[in-house]
């Protein structure tokens, strides 16, 4: 996860993690791999705290709740990336965020694969964010795994790319 928010050019700076669960838990190790402040918004604010202080104790932001709109709120004019991380289906908060309160060169990050196309991203897209599926991020780890440079590499990245996306329909 962290090469598709690197390529996009975030280098560090301030991230928010919605949820606190494994998912989570990866997105925040790859944004300490990327020197960022992690700052997680989660239905417990004591399960973004423990993340936090075991994942990235140097560099721990805040953690709030889903359900404090205000201090949500306070955490988005400084995020670099947006990572949905939260698996509560319908009720995700991502796609009720107040998306007027982000910098327009925040990158959105859905960590799931279906729908593609997902109401956090719609929403981030309707400000005009640039966003990135784990569409992106199964190719980039597939063609990592191939090992091949050069053109042979691209042309797998592609193959892989367009499978990926016949089969989530």
């Amino acid at each position: 996860m962290a090469e598709p928010l690197r390529v996009r050019g975030f280098a560090g700076g301030d991230a928010l993690v919605l949820g606190a669960g494994g998912a989570a838990r990866a997105a925040v190790l790859a944004l300490e791999s990327l020197g960022a402040t992690s700052h997680i918004a989660a239905r417990s604010v004591e399960s973004g705290r423990s993340l936090l202080a075991e994942l990235c104790p140097a560099r721990a932001g805040r953690a709030v709740a889903f359900g404090t709109p205000a201090e949500l709120a306070a955490l988005l004019p400084a995020a670099g990336a947006i990572i949905q991380a939260d698996t509560g289906g319908t009720r995700r908060p991502g796609s009720t965020l107040d998306w007027s309160l982000v910098p327009s060169g925040c990158i959105a990050f859905d960590m799931l694969y279906r729908p593609r196309r997902t109401a956090f991203l719609e929403s981030a897209a309707g400000r005009g964010l640039p966003d990135q599926s784990r569409v992106g991020d199964a190719t980039d780890a597939g063609s990592a795994r191939l090992r091949v440079s050069g053109r042979a590499a691209r042309a797998a990245v592609e193959v892989m790319r367009r499978a990926l996306l016949g089969a989530l329909g």
